[in-house]
């Protein structure tokens, strides 16, 4: 399982995941903004998002990944748990998760958007990182 850090940024949120494969990388990403999503909310699993995207781009299959995430968790106010990444293609790209949680009657964070600035995705050492600002 991929994992995250937070960043110092001005006014904002900067993720940092890493992991072993890009799967991995993108599941830290995800998670990550699953828990800004989620706050304080200790509720457990007992549904599921699903989350699907294809981009010609890793870049923007990424970000759209995670905007899914923000958009169907505000839309249908859902508070995420945990994000599973369950399949990623190459070329062009496409992720596939399903996002663990519970319908509330309100999300406790407001994330307004996934921002491309100093957005970063390598491949350093054996391991994947993906840098992302969360404008909020």
């Amino acid at each position: 399982m991929g994992k995250y850090t937070f960043l110092e940024h001005t006014a904002d949120i900067k993720i940092r995941a890493e992991g072993k494969s890009l799967a991995d990388a993108i599941e830290g990403a995800l998670n990550g903004l699953a828990s800004v999503i989620r706050g304080e909310d200790t509720r457990e699993d007992g549904e599921e998002l699903e989350i699907d995207v294809n981009e010609e781009f890793l870049e923007d299959a990424v970000v759209m990944a995670m905007e899914q995430l923000l958009v169907k968790c505000e839309v249908e106010k859902f508070s995420p748990s945990q994000v599973k990444v369950l399949e990623v293609e190459e070329q062009p790209y496409h992720i596939n998760a399903i996002a663990l949680g519970k319908r509330v009657d309100e999300v406790e964070t407001i994330v307004k958007a996934i921002t491309y600035h100093q957005l970063k995705i390598e491949e350093k050492e054996g391991k994947y990182i993906i840098e992302v600002v969360l404008d909020i």
